[in-house]
């Protein structure tokens, strides 16, 4: 998890409405976000003992939403009606979560879509936002840089994914850009 000001999103939200961040954790991301001029700002997180927490800190602001599941829930709850260019900041990587409420831990689709769903938010983002101009920032990269090299050890075996497929996902309507701090972040910006 990387602090999202290390990006520093002025050089980003030009031309976007909407703040869309995977993974609040705290709220440290999306209070930063509140700091720009969003109309709406949605943010996701999986953990139930947060949500309580993050309900009552955001309560009195009705530009923020803030979902309880997966990323891909959150995808296909709220991106019917966001209709403006959006900056997503996908921040729902981890590794060491176990979190078999959403998945069997053993299924197939356990690891691509609730531990580690960066590849799998990404495919989503390109099919259901065609014609938007969407910058899509994400971290953790470490976790996917030469194909997951860099996951534990007990993980690897169970997960691989084909090396850049962050860049090549998006490679016809972005470039990419990737900033090497904290665990190295990558961004996408439409051409």
């Amino acid at each position: 998890m990387s602090d999202l000001r290390l990006v520093g999103l002025e050089s980003y939200v030009n031309d976007c409405d909407v703040f869309f961040e995977t993974g609040t954790y705290k709220g440290g991301g999306l209070d930063y976000a509140m700091s720009f001029n969003f109309n709406k700002l949605y943010s996701v997180e999986i953990e139930d003992q947060k949500i309580p927490y993050l309900t009552d800190k955001y309560k009195s602001n009705s530009k923020v939403k803030i979902f309880h599941g997966t990323s891909l829930d959150a995808f296909k709850s709220f991106l019917p009606e966001i209709k403006s260019n959006t900056l997503f900041w996908l921040d729902a990587h981890y590794p060491d979560l176990v979190y078999s409420k959403y998945a069997p831990e053993d299924s197939p689709d356990y690891e691509r879509t609730v531990r580690l769903p960066l590849e799998s938010e990404l495919l989503y983002l390109k099919e259901y936002r065609k014609g938007f101009k969407d910058v899509i920032i994400f971290d953790d990269l470490l976790c996917f840089l030469n194909g997951g090299e860099s996951l534990p050890d007990w993980l690897k075996p169970r997960v691989k994914f084909q090396a850049d497929f962050y860049k090549k996902i998006f490679e016809d309507t972005h470039d990419y850009v990737q900033l090497d701090i904290a665990e190295v972040i990558g961004i996408l910006i439409p051409k």
